[in-house]
């Protein structure tokens, strides 16, 4: 019997990609129009670790075809994880496809599964006094956004704190930001930390609470020695539709956008960036999970982030928006070079930014003797453009950006991962700012040291000048 090997592989390759120039992302994931929450009854969840490249061709040629199925973790490299959730009536096509090609697997996570269906549940019962959340668990859209209202009016008289909407979103939602900075403090770097532009990565959006609440409320040394030296901007829910939209169907990862030639909604937000839009791991079709939209920076939402970004600009130290899951602090840029996918590219300042996520990673990682994947995202998940990432960086003037895949292996984790979720970050972000202080502080010293030379030049110059010429007349004694 002949073993399936690579040219079954590369014949199987050129059937998908025949069917992704046919019908590529037609099949949009279900949807629930009735606003039922979506049941996962019979769902599974298959986990494989790809030998060859030859595999991993196969397999992300599987997800732009196979649209129902859900990719968790996308072909990377070899070696490297693949997890995906596939409905019930997929299972059989999916298991004939791998078979054929010779790719094993294995079908996991049914208690996971099962944490995903109960999740929005007890949410939906659970009655809290306005103004309070809980921050050991998971909160509703209404809840945060009231938590952020009284936070204001709670704010300690040391401090100044001031809660404002950069926009609206696609169904007319604010999209809230919290500045925490001290009462009497002028003219300062800032520090940005938003979260949950991916709608089902509700771990980023009790991560991101726990920090406002730490800076808010100045529990231990460094939180009152970084709010002592940055003013700080969080923004737990950047995408509020989508957010409220997971409390019906878990897995919503995009904005909820209409189209008037598709019944497909939403935009992916980190896609449409006007930056470098468009390109690598994004595909203009609405039925697609990383559907970039119909023009760069298309969306309310993701003008309201640019904007905002735009108009604090470089008196931003460092941007950090977080993401799940994997453990991993990342940088730009998103896109291979010529976007041709065989080499990331970098940026010119790479070793700056290696150098912060290196200490950022390193001390996320020693909270629990964990390992944090540091690099441009290119290198460490997967080319995308159109990301919001590189947009900072780059248009908005931000030195220091990074995005974070917090801890798990799975978008419904359970509250109990939330308390160390806050502890890796936050002791990342101390570290991150550690580093880009130093690294501000050198570039200062050295661009003042060049100012003097250029501008008292004259003084200095001549003085160097004298004392060169008279040690040249010395020398000419002894010729």
């Amino acid at each position: 019997m002949l073993k399936p090997g690579p040219l079954l592989l590369l014949l199987a390759l050129a059937v998908l990609d025949f069917e992704i120039l046919t019908r590529r992302c037609w099949a949009a994931r279900k949807t629930d129009e009735n606003g039922i929450n979506e049941s996962y009854d019979g769902s599974t969840v298959f986990k494989i670790r790809p030998k060859d490249s030859a595999a991993i061709d196969f397999l992300h040629s599987l997800m732009l075809t196979e649209t129902q199925l859900d990719f968790w973790i996308e072909p990377q490299k070899t070696g490297d994880t693949v997890k995906f959730l596939a409905p019930k009536e997929s299972i059989g096509k999916v298991k004939q496809r791998l078979d054929s090609v010779g790719i094993s697997y294995k079908e996991s996570d049914q208690e996971l599964l099962k944490a995903l269906r109960q999740d929005p549940v007890a949410l939906r019962h659970r009655s809290l006094s306005s103004g309070e959340i809980d921050l050991e668990t998971f909160n509703n859209l209404n809840d945060i956004n009231a938590y952020l209202q009284e936070a204001q009016t709670r704010c300690p008289r040391h401090l100044k704190c001031l809660l404002y909407s950069i926009g609206k979103s696609f169904e007319r939602r604010d999209i809230f930001v919290f500045k925490i900075s001290e009462a009497n403090a002028t003219e300062r770097k800032g520090v940005w930390v938003d979260a949950t532009i991916h709608a089902r990565e509700w771990l980023s959006t009790a991560t991101a609470l726990r920090i406002l609440d730490h800076l808010l409320n100045q529990r231990g040394e460094d939180s009152r020695r970084l709010l002592g030296a940055y003013d700080w901007y969080i923004a737990p829910v950047l995408n509020p539709d989508g957010y409220v939209y997971t409390f019906t169907k878990r897995l919503w990862r995009k904005n909820r956008r209409t189209f008037t030639n598709s019944s497909c909604v939403g935009v992916d937000l980190n896609r449409n960036f006007a930056y470098r839009w468009g390109h690598e791991g994004a595909q203009q079709n609405p039925c697609c999970d990383t559907n970039c939209g119909p023009s760069s920076g298309s969306e309310p939402e993701v003008k309201a982030i640019q904007r905002e970004t735009v108009r604090l600009g470089a008196t931003l130290l460092g941007y950090v928006t977080l993401h799940a899951f994997g453990g991993m602090w990342m940088f730009p840029y998103g896109n291979t070079v010529d976007y041709e996918g065989e080499v990331c590219e970098k940026t010119a300042d790479y070793d700056d930014l290696m150098d912060v996520a290196n200490a950022a990673a390193d001390a996320a990682g020693a909270t629990f003797e964990t390992k944090w994947r540091r690099g441009t995202t290119c290198e460490v998940v997967y080319p995308n453009s159109g990301s919001s990432l590189d947009y900072v960086k780059f248009t908005a003037g931000v030195k220091y950006t990074y995005a974070l895949e917090i801890r798990g292996d799975g978008f419904s984790v359970d509250p109990s991962e939330i308390l160390p979720s806050f502890l890796e970050v936050w002791n990342g972000l101390v570290a991150m700012c550690d580093v880009m202080s130093a690294k501000s502080s050198s570039s200062s010293s050295r661009n003042s040291s060049r100012q003097k030379m250029n501008s008292g030049g004259g003084t200095l110059f001549a003085s160097l000048l004298f004392r060169w010429l008279r040690h040249s007349s010395e020398l000419q004694r002894y010729v």
